[in-house]
């Protein structure tokens, strides 16, 4: 039995799958997935003199002219790179480093009267479409229906009826793989029996909006952050908390305080970050942490800002009576 060299199996398969365009030296690579070795389809390659790019087919293959001098390879679930290539190398092998969408820290506490979550597979199919009708956009993350923060309501309202919160805090991450249905799984189960719980609920949570690759859904990967703690936190109140003063006083604060960040100022880098906190019924501040992420240290200085505040806040009260209340303000940045 006759044997090809393997350089020549792979022209031959990507010239059978996707054609070789006649007039121009071309040559071939193929995009795989570091870990697994598996294929990378619908990967955008890009390199100077066809900034709109080129896809790998369903094998990983691509082609490009002999005469460029770099490449740089897209995928929404993995870290762009940029890849030399010479004149010398007939075929180059890349492989891809999965890069996890890093979602909301979520924290699990005995909530009281919290809203029912309604799951509505009619809004899923609405976003669906609509991405699909989005020609414009070729990379876009996973989704849930109603957004993260009704995710994160649903594991609250579901673990909320196990009453098993723990008598410390508890703190865990989990990594989940979103696949092209919309299906959510976590790929590495802790031990902690408490923790296994939540890993049940996000197996059997209602299904995603996938990440889409070139207006094709593609399996993705998220990092989830969990806290769980036995304290109580109420969320619907006769009186929400006061800053003395009011919030024209808060925001004055907040203005008096910013510690404008060096690398924020450099880049002209503005933005709005929205702080989740608790207000303790003794007017403390025991938990703050970003809602959503503008970067170059704002979120840093959003939350150290709204540290600064404990103690000074007057609590908000139920059945009048003190409580510890969860509320969410938003920190602007201007640099002007």
């Amino acid at each position: 039995m006759r044997h090809f060299h393997p350089l020549f199996l792979v022209l031959l398969i990507f010239t059978l799958c996707t054609g070789v365009v006649h007039g121009q030296a071309k040559k071939v690579g193929r995009i795989i997935d570091q870990k697994s070795k598996k294929p990378i389809p619908n990967a955008i390659v890009t390199y100077s003199g066809n900034p709109e790019g080129s896809l790998s087919n369903s094998f990983g293959y691509f082609e490009y002219p002999e005469d460029v001098t770099e490449l740089v390879v897209s995928h929404i679930s993995y870290a762009t790179i940029q890849i030399p290539v010479d004149s010398y190398t007939p075929a180059i092998l890349i492989p891809l480093k999965r890069e996890n969408f890093t979602l909301p820290a979520l924290t699990l506490q005995k909530y009281q009267e919290l809203p029912v979550f309604t799951y509505q597979d009619s809004l899923r199919e609405l976003m669906l479409q609509q991405r699909q009708q989005q020609s414009s956009e070729l990379m876009m993350g996973p989704d849930f229906p109603g957004g993260i923060q009704s995710f994160h309501h649903y594991l609250l309202e579901e673990f909320q009826k196990s009453d098993t919160f723990p008598t410390d805090e508890l703190s865990f991450n989990l990594l989940l793989e979103v696949d092209q249905e919309g299906a959510v799984k976590v790929q590495q189960e802790p031990q902690n029996p408490i923790a296994l719980q939540v890993v049940g609920l996000v197996n059997n949570s209602p299904k995603w909006i996938p990440a889409f690759q070139n207006h094709e859904p593609c399996t993705s990967y998220l990092s989830q952050e969990i806290k769980i703690t036995g304290k109580q936190l109420i969320i619907i109140t006769e009186k929400q908390p006061q800053f003395p003063g009011g919030m024209e006083a808060f925001y004055k604060f907040v203005r008096e305080e910013m510690n404008y960040p060096k690398k924020a100022l450099k880049h002209a880098k503005k933005g709005r970050v929205y702080v989740r906190f608790v207000v303790e019924e003794n007017g403390e501040i025991s938990y703050a942490a970003p809602i959503n992420r503008v970067g170059y240290g704002l979120d840093k200085e959003a939350v150290r800002i709204v540290r600064q505040t404990s103690g000074m806040w007057i609590p908000g009260t139920r059945n009048g009576k003190p409580t510890n209340v969860r509320m969410e303000l938003p920190i602007i940045f201007r640099t002007n």
